[in-house]
This record gives structure tokens, sequence and C-alpha cells, in this order.
């Protein structure tokens, strides 16, 4: 999903809403995980992917009351312009590391269904022991 909010108050209602969303997201079956950010081209873009174990979780996610009624707040009075693309990914995820240590560089293969696992627990360089950054975990 890709947002653009009609004011930064807007914005902030936004903000304040989303612990309760992603409260409820991660009851969800299937759930993995949500990552936001800013578009470095346009910072009032604010960007989202969400990650599910499968299409039929994340549609059925899409098609609870709860989120519903988030779209419909979304669509009336917070959003201005709003993109939405639906991919389905199946299998394994590439998770590419470079070290700013000693520029040692792997790619390594996991399981699609334990991203959240990958991205929440430090990896190590196999070449210096540089411990990589992790993901913080959602709000």
């Amino acid at each position: 999903m890709a947002a653009r909010f009609l004011t930064p108050e807007a914005e902030a209602h936004f903000s304040r809403v989303l612990p309760q969303v992603m409260a409820k997201a991660k009851t969800y079956p299937g759930f993995i995980s949500v990552d936001f950010w800013r578009n470095l081209a346009d910072p009032a873009l604010l960007l989202e992917d969400s990650y599910w174990v499968d299409h039929a979780a994340a549609d059925a996610w899409r098609q609870d009351p709860f989120h519903q009624h988030l779209q419909k707040l979304g669509y009336t009075s917070l959003i201005m312009e709003n993109t939405t693309a639906h991919f389905q990914q199946v299998g394994d995820a590439r998770l590419f590391h470079h070290c700013p240590v000693c520029q040692h560089t792997t790619t390594d293969v996991k399981d699609l269904s334990k991203l959240s696992y990958v991205t929440q627990v430090a990896d190590t360089c196999a070449n210096c022991g540089f411990a990589f950054p992790v993901v913080p975990p959602a709000i």
C-alpha cells in the first residue's frame, strides 16, 4: 500500500489508531508482519507491506469488519491518495547482508513463513562477527 494523507492532522489520527490495528492484526491467523516506511523521494508518501502465510489469510483480514471500517475511515476522511497492490509470494524469501565492517556479502534463503523470525533475530557476519541490526517489532 502507498498512501498520502489529506492533512498532517489526518496522518496524526492514523498514527493514533495504528497501535490498535496492529494489535488486532497480530491475532489474525496467518499474519507474519508489517513494515511501514517513507518514500525517500516523496516523504509525504507512506508505504506499507504486510506479510501473510498465504493469500487466504490476507483475504480474510481484508474481509474482516474491523478492517473494512478502517478502510472506510481512510477513504472518507484521512487519505488523499492510495495505491494498493496484492501480491502472492510463496516459498522462500531471500535475505541479503552486506557487512559494513569487512564488506563481506551473503544471501540467505529463508522460509517465507519465518520472515518475521528472520528479521527480528540478529545474524552475524561469518567473516568478522559484526552483528547486523534487527528490525524492531511492529507497533
